[in-house]
Formats: C-alpha cells, structure tokens, sequence
C-alpha cells in the first residue's frame, strides 16, 4: 500500500487477529457447553437463553468497542466564528465558495457550512440537477467539478463571497478584495474571507435573449469570457429568433434593481424597481426545475431555463412584481396516493372485523 508503518501494521493487526481467534475459539466451546447442559436438562431455558445472549453480546462488543470512539467534533465543528457571523448577517439570498481547487482542500469539510443557512456553490450532497453538473462539468461520480472557479460560473450563480485557506490565500483576487483574514475557523484551519468589490445581483433584470443551435453547445457559449451574463439570456428556444444567432448589436445593460422583498428556500418574491424598461426576462441565480411556478404581477407566467440551468422568467415592459415558488405536484400526487393506499389497508382490516362482529350478534 505504500505506507511507511505498514510493518507496525501488520504486526497489530496479527495480535488483532490471534486474541480475536482464541476468543471466538472459547466462545464457541462455552455455547457448545451451555447448549449439551440444556440438552440434558440441567440448565433452564431461561438460564441457557441468558447466558447465549451474554456471550455474543461480550463477542460482538470486544469487535466493535474499537469503533465507539465518541468525541466533540460536531460542537467543534459546526461551532462560530468570524467568518461564519460575517455571512450570517448577509441578506438572503446570496451564495459563497469554499474553494477546494488543485490540491487545496475547502475550509469547511463537506456541506459543514449548510448547518448554518449559509448556501454553498458546492456542498457535500449530490442533489444538484444534472444541468448544474453538465455546466460544472461534474468528474464521474465524485463531487467535485473541473470547472470549479471559472470566472464564468461564479458570475452566473452571483457568487461575491470566497473562502479560502489562509496559506494559500493571496492578498487581493481580481474583483474581490479581502475583508477577514487568518481567521481561526470552527474547522481548524486559518482562513481568509474575500469578498467582491461590485457585487451581482442574485436576480438581474436581462434585455435580450439567444438560442444556440443545440443544447450541447449551452455550456461553451455560456463560459465564453465574451458573453455578458447580464445583457443576453440563453435558452432552448426563441420565438422568432434563429437558433444560433445572438442579437447584434446587443442592448445595453438594464440599469434596474431585482430587490427581493422576501425570500425563504422554495419561494421568492421580487420587486422590479419602478417597472421593467421593456419586455426582457428576468434571470434567478437558482438552478431551473419543471415544478417551479411563477406571476408577474400576479398573471401567471412562464419559467423557462436559461444559461443552462438557471431560473429566467419572461416579464413584459412596466412589468413591477415577480413572484416564484416551487410547486411539486409530483411530492403532492405521491403524498394523496400513499393516503389513500393506507385508507384502504385500515378499511381492509378494519372491514372484516366489523362485519364478524355483526354476525356473532344475529
């Protein structure tokens, strides 16, 4: 295997196995003696059963008491710190990367910062859709993207927060400049918060839209340095428009503020500043799924899924509210099927015994 006390090893491992082997020798011996005595009457079953369940419970516990090794590490690791009260008091919704990238590991282990309500570009779950992963380009079954860090990619998703490991950590990133540093971290490990200088909104208002000539060339199109992810949306498709062609020249970018008036996970509501300047979409940093629903001044509306994977909803000129929220109709008719399904096995016990009971009476 490579390891320099691979010889130490292999030597405790023998002892393991030598004094686990005698054990399990005697305990058989001490089962096949309290078995002949039961035979033969001169134990009770309840002593037999006793003494049965005493020596596997002694066998299994000398196995597994190498296992039990309580400790603190949750306190510790889902503890405060500086890094974790400064993105707590962010208004919500934003989004941070813990960057693990060539060889540097993340500061907080798996999705260790979701215990906080602090939303993570990538976390230890593997729930994310497979458009996100198309457009991260997810390596295999592990969960890690080849296209962590691009640029791109934190543009799209409104990343304006990093964390870094302080050894690593330079003094400036190209559009983020560095607020906490050598932080002593729940974790353990001193980091470095970077935060970016002109934030993206998690929702922007776009002018245009584009289709590309199939779906396989969304992700390059998208990660291209020259599209601007906040003057041209691209989705499947068009309506009068060629699939392929980008609007040239492109319209200049919408000076409108998307304020989020409330926001909870599964439901947003937005407000359009004084009116959209003409009809446009509006782009949500959230990954697109069938089931979500949404209003524009409360007349349903169209969810669409534009740059790959994210939420963009068509909005006419002087449109001023959008509200979306995640309607799982597919969860709602599962939930009415598994009630009815256990209506009818209450019916199918219950029934019977009633009708049993009405007989004996005649």
């Amino acid at each position: 295997m490579g390891l320099a006390d691979r010889g130490a090893m292999g030597m405790a491992a023998a002892r393991t196995i030598q004094w686990s082997a005698l054990f399990a020798g005697l305990a058989l011996a001490v089962a096949g003696g309290l078995s002949l005595a039961r035979r033969r009457g001169r134990i009770g079953p309840a002593v037999w059963g006793v003494a049965l369940i005493a020596l596997v419970g002694t066998d299994l516990w000398l196995n597994t008491r190498a296992f039990w090794n309580y400790s603190n590490v949750h306190e510790e690791l889902f503890a405060g710190d500086a890094i974790k009260t400064r993105l707590e008091a962010v208004p919500r919704p934003f989004r941070v990367w813990d960057v693990d990238y060539e060889g540097v590991p993340s500061v907080y282990p798996g999705a260790a910062l979701m215990a906080d309500d602090i939303p993570q570009l990538y976390g230890h779950h593997g729930n994310e859709p497979h458009a996100f992963d198309v457009l991260n380009a997810r390596q295999g079954s592990s969960l890690t993207f080849a296209r962590a860090g691009d640029p791109q990619i934190l543009n799209l998703f409104a990343v304006n927060y990093l964390i870094l490991q302080n050894s690593v950590a330079p003094e400036s990133l190209p559009g983020f400049r560095k607020t906490l540093s050598n932080v002593a971290t729940s974790s353990g490990a001193p980091a470095s918060l970077f935060e970016r200088e002109q934030p993206i909104p998690y929702a922007r208002f776009i002018p245009a839209a584009a289709s590309p000539t199939s779906p396989a060339q969304t992700p390059a199109t998208v990660l291209d340095r020259r599209f601007e992810v906040d003057r041209v949306v691209l989705l499947d498709t068009v309506p009068g428009m060629a699939a392929g062609t980008i609007p040239n020249p492109l319209p200049p970018k919408a000076d409108l503020a998307v304020a989020f008036e409330d926001w909870k996970p599964g439901e947003m509501r937005m407000r359009l500043g004084s009116g959209t300047p003409s009809g446009g979409y509006v782009l949500v940093s959230e990954n697109w799924d069938s089931e979500w629903r949404a209003t524009v001044d409360g007349r349903p509306a169209l969810v669409l899924r534009g740059d790959g994977t994210l939420i963009t909803v068509p909005v006419p000129a002087g449109a001023r509210e959008l509200r979306v929220w995640y309607d799982d109709r597919v969860y709602a008719r599962g939930r009415l099927v598994t009630i009815i399904a256990l209506l009818i096995i209450v019916v199918a016990f219950v029934l019977p015994v009633v009708l049993r009971r009405r007989g004996s009476s005649h």
